[in-house]
């Protein structure tokens, strides 16, 4: 079985997490017969695998974990809706060729940051959650998982790397905790899984 996951973070010790921090190596870590195939591309939008599929797609991949949104929603309204269409499009070609789909949404970036606009991050995420709905995609909804553990300031500084947007090794976790779910195979306890850390957050307020 492959996972295949597109466009979330670079990995590199300037952001704070390493490749064996990621939630893809923390999905191979715990699923060893899993195996993972990180080909995530620094500053990549979903126009990248709309027109070049088979580059990013291999017919040998099994399950997708599809994150797109956080580079595209830069370019603002006037492209939200060729952002949808390209998911929906590639979301669906994958499942007829008999793939299995998770649809990822992205945090909201730093409010401070000059070229961050909170509108469109809304917009495009309630995009990948229409897309998810309308098709029955199964969708981890991270937007709303970094809402609610605090104010944007205090997200931003406990979180992410650059103080910006790209999640350091506690946020990966976060990534990983939420899609642990579709991968478990048989109930499990918290405590097996030591990087499990949904609702730790609200334990330490």
């Amino acid at each position: 079985m492959i996972v295949f996951r597109l466009a979330l973070t670079r990995l590199n010790a300037f952001f704070r997490v390493g490749e064996p921090d990621s939630f893809c190596q923390l999905l191979d870590k715990y699923f060893p017969k899993l195996n993972v195939s990180n080909r995530a591309v620094p500053g990549s939008q979903i126009r990248s695998v709309w027109l070049d599929y088979d580059d990013y797609i291999k017919p040998s991949d099994d399950i997708l974990i599809i994150a797109f949104g956080i580079n595209d929603h830069s370019n603002g309204a006037e492209y939200l809706q060729r952002f949808e269409d390209r998911l929906e499009e590639v979301s669906l070609k994958a499942i007829q060729e008999g793939k299995q789909v998770v649809l990822v949404g992205f945090p909201q970036r730093n409010k401070l940051w000059e070229y961050e606009d909170p509108a469109s991050t809304i917009a495009y995420n309630d995009v990948v959650e229409d897309v998810a709905l309308k098709n029955g995609i199964p969708l981890v909804d991270i937007y709303s998982a970094f809402e609610s553990m605090g104010e944007n300031r205090q997200v931003i500084e406990r979180i992410f790397g650059d103080f910006i947007h790209h999640p350091n090794g506690y946020g990966h976790r976060i990534y990983f905790s939420y899609l642990l779910p579709y991968f478990l195979e048989k109930p499990t306890r918290s405590t097996e899984i030591p990087e499990y850390i949904v609702g730790e957050w609200s334990d330490r307020k």
